[in-house]
């Protein structure tokens, strides 16, 4: 039997997305390269629309010659006239091609192997469509392997005969007395290497790299002359046949593109200042650090980089209840909770505890909290002095145990330090400053991808650096592709020498095993060390490509990366010992409830993300929505809760503050629930409410009158603070007021 194979994407490929993009790593060279500041600056900035544009009037020159290809030669003599450039320059630049082909040269290893397999025992060719010399691409060939030594090659440039018009073919089969009943060809072009040969005689084989997503050839159409596009998709398409799992493919596709260039200019940023050591948080920081890692060995940085146990959990209140200014200046922007025991387990105290200073009504197991119920809830936050007391002596100890650990873990950094983080607020990392109050002086610099804007104001004791420059389309996304295989930090111990050592949840909580994470990570490491070693860039040069990739998951994820995300585990606040999955499907009944009875999402959806479960829709699920949502004008409005739900919730005896229109509306209500007795009915204007369905009352009765709840029937929120206000001053504990 008689073997040919094609060479450029069969047997080798570039690093680059597609050939040409040889061209656009010689364009970022000639600007760059002192070398090269001698040639027009008009060439030196669009030499790659120059270079294939010389390509296609060289091969039209040479059609009408009787030509069927051109040689590199020919290309630059053509060159050479568009741009006036010399003799000398023009062999330069053909050169520095040359040396660019062979430096992005990059093995296509299973063709290689298969080939090594038959020259054994068949007789092996090389047959390409190429306008290089056979010389140089014998040298391409050896850098990869030495079987190619011997094997003879047949160049379309060099013979004037190309494969898709078959006389290449032709004169491959008389040259060499080929049996075309014995003849197999190897190649990636459907029309060349499949059809023209299958023409002449050969039983050819189509040979199918890297399929590019529709995303990706939007990204390349794009960015074609943009170096990082160029490498960021050539990487992929060449470590893409490493991988064996779609998550491995998923870290190569997405979390390498999303998350190397974050970490590059997080490097380099560290080294314009001087810091020496940086920190990674924890969890988001696993797969940062690892990153970095590679990033410092490959380009020898001088930089340390350690893993920072901490979160949310074990930092946040700890830190803001050692004074009260500190803890309601949190409280007021804590909104994280969606039930009583959210809050129970954000405080880190028993709900049986927590339960003396709040309404019961509000505790009622499984009950979700409106936004009026969550501001009651932080108003008794902020006002109740005992509570606070409670909560900061609560924390006492795991405040002081977390300034130990970081105490520990800041001594034992070299140099000038700094943080790394993926997304937030910026809350934790202050967080963490306030822990260090006492040992460390300086401002912490903390490393975002992207960060809320409201954090994007001046802080005495913190800087934030942010990569990322617009708001991504689902904000939190870029916290599913830094995920850690450990459980979250829940506090510290010391051991027996001495030293603090975190202490974390069972990893079992979130399962990181079950959707196989560890090949995610592989996957992104494969692409790190290829881009590392292929690409000298700045990372800010990769920022666009991030965001791309980001809003892309955002708005139209490809099926895999839908499961890998949606079906992750997730705890948005990292508080919950337990976690919901981010955004599974969403079943019919969800779809009706959701879209046709427009419940809130609170009652009948169990992820934390419905705009990604959204998207995870199929095509017969987007129209039924869209149905539902024709049938409801009024649909996707939440509906409000009544102004006097209570009413019908509490129990008990119950005294009623307000004699107004809203207070008698609220009365008729209470008259209706069974398990509900108004004992007192009271209103400042008492006096002039003698025709009212019952007495009325001088507020100053409360003391004398036992009752379960007081129930403010008042909807001016300026007058009910002010009620509150009274009835704190006159005894009444914040826990038996309901408005």
């Amino acid at each position: 039997m008689v073997y040919s194979f094609d060479v450029f994407d069969t047997l080798i490929t570039r690093t680059t997305a597609e050939p040409k993009g040889i061209f656009t790593i010689m364009e970022e060279i000639l600007r760059k390269d002192a070398l090269y500041e001698r040639y027009p600056l008009h060439l030196r900035r669009h030499f790659r629309q120059f270079r294939v544009e010389a390509e296609v009037q060289a091969r039209y020159r040479a059609g009408r010659a009787g030509e069927e290809d051109v040689t590199l030669e020919l290309i630059y003599a053509q060159l050479s006239h568009m741009n006036y450039i010399s003799q000398e320059q023009e062999a330069e630049l053909m050169q520095l091609e040359l040396h660019t082909e062979l430096e992005n040269c990059v093995p296509i290893q299973d063709n290689i192997m298969r080939l090594k397999e038959l020259k054994g025992q068949h007789d092996v060719y090389l047959i390409s469509d190429m306008y290089l010399p056979s010389e140089h691409i014998r040298k391409m060939l050896l850098v990869q392997d030495a079987v190619f030594s011997d094997i003879p090659i047949l160049v379309s440039g060099e013979l004037g005969k190309t494969k898709g018009r078959g006389s290449l073919y032709t004169y491959f089969i008389e040259k060499y007395h080929i049996d075309q009943n014995a003849w197999v060809h190897i190649g990636d072009n459907f029309s060349s290497d499949y059809l023209a040969a299958q023409r002449f005689g050969a039983r050819s084989e189509l040979y199918r790299g890297y399929g590019f997503s529709e995303f990706e050839k939007s990204l390349l159409e794009r960015g074609r002359s943009d170096c990082p596009v160029q490498m960021a998709l050539g990487t992929i398409k060449n470590e893409w046949k490493k991988a064996d799992t779609t998550e491995k493919r998923i870290g190569i596709r997405i979390g390498g593109p999303v998350l190397y260039g974050y970490v590059l200019w997080g490097l380099q940023e560290a080294l314009r200042p001087g810091i020496h050591t940086l920190f990674f948080m924890a969890r988001d920081g696993y797969l940062l650090k690892k990153i970095a890692d590679i990033i410092i060995e490959q380009q020898k940085l001088e930089l340390e980089t350690r893993y920072l146990y901490g979160s949310r959990y074990a930092w946040r209140v700890s830190a803001v209840s050692a004074n009260e200014s500190d803890f309601a200046a949190w409280v007021e922007s804590y909104s994280s909770f969606y039930t009583f025991s959210d809050l129970a387990e954000e405080l880190h105290l028993p709900q049986e505890e927590l339960a003396f200073f709040f309404p019961k009504v509000l505790q009622k197991s499984g009950k979700l909290l409106s936004e009026k119920e969550k501001r009651m809830i932080k108003d008794i936050m902020r006002s109740d002095k005992e509570l606070f007391r409670k909560i900061s002596e609560r924390h006492e100890e795991s405040r002081e145990q977390a300034a130990a650990y970081l105490r520990q873990e800041i001594a034992a950094a070299e140099g000038r330090i700094a943080f790394v983080e993926v997304n937030g607020s910026g809350g934790t990392q202050c967080c963490m400053r306030q822990l260090m109050d006492d040992f460390y002086k300086e401002q912490a610099i903390t490393f975002y991808y992207s960060i809320a804007w409201f954090v994007d104001f001046p802080s005495p004791n913190n800087i934030f650096y942010k990569y990322m420059y617009e708001k991504l389309p689902i904000d939190d996304v870029v916290e599913l592709l830094t995920r850690a295989p450990h459980g979250q930090t829940r506090g510290y111990r010391q051991k027996e020498d001495g030293r603090w050592e975190p202490v974390l949840d069972d990893v079992s909580v979130e399962s990181p095993e079950e959707w196989e994470y560890g090949a995610y990570i592989d996957g992104v490491l494969l692409y790190t060390k290829e881009m590392c070693a292929r690409y000298q860039c700045n990372g800010e040069d990769l920022a666009g490509l991030s965001l791309d990739v980001l809003k892309h998951i955002c708005t139209e994820p490809e099926e895999d990366v839908q499961h890998f995300i949606g079906d992750m585990s997730f705890s948005l606040e990292g508080t919950k010992k337990s976690s919901d999955v981010y955004a599974p499907r969403l079943t019919e009944e969800q779809l009706r409830q959701l879209y046709l009875f427009c419940k809130p999402k609170e009652e009948c959806y169990s992820g934390l993300k419905l705009e990604f479960s959204l998207l995870r829709l199929t095509p017969e699920q987007r129209k039924r929505v869209e149905h539902y949502k024709s049938m409801n004008p009024g649909r996707q409005v939440e509906r409000k809760k009544s102004l006097c739900e209570y009413s019908q919730e509490v129990s008990g005896d119950i005294i009623l503050y307000g004699a107004g229109k809203r207070g008698q509306t609220v009365f008729r209500e209470l008259q209706e629930n069974q398990n509900a007795r108004v004992v007192l009915w009271v209103d400042k204007n008492y006096a002039n409410c003698a025709r009212m369905e019952r007495e009325i009352s001088a507020p100053g009765k409360i003391p004398e009158t036992k009752y379960d709840y007081v129930l403010i029937g008042v909807k001016d929120e300026g007058m009910i603070r002010e009620i509150r206000g009274e009835l704190a001053r006159i005894g009444v504990p914040m826990a038996k007021i309901l408005w």
